[in-house]
């Protein structure tokens, strides 16, 4: 298994980082080194946890896809969506 270099990343939780969070792994990877990081992480659930906290740090507040749902609705119903005289339309956001 090869370590990819510091300056490049590859895996996209990195990239969206910019940083190094989870195991970068390119190459000819072999079964026993890819269970034996498994493993690793498996018997240290702590370093899981280090890994979930500083993704989430690097992503932001959650929500976002829900945020812009309601923006855009908002958005069609105060100037696209122009209804006839008498004809009241409303976008409702569902689910």
């Amino acid at each position: 298994m090869a370590v990819l270099a510091k300056s490049r990343l590859l895996a996209w939780p990195n990239i969206w980082a910019g940083e190094e969070i989870v195991p970068e792994l390119v190459g000819q990877l072999q079964p026993q080194q890819v269970a034996d990081l498994a493993l690793d992480l498996l018997a240290h659930p702590e370093k899981l946890e280090q890994m979930r906290d500083r993704l989430r740090q690097s992503r932001g507040e959650s929500g976002a896809a829900s945020k812009l749902v309601t923006l855009v609705i908002e958005e069609l119903n105060e100037s696209i969506i122009k209804p006839s005289v008498g004809q009241k339309t409303d976008l409702k956001q569902t689910g």
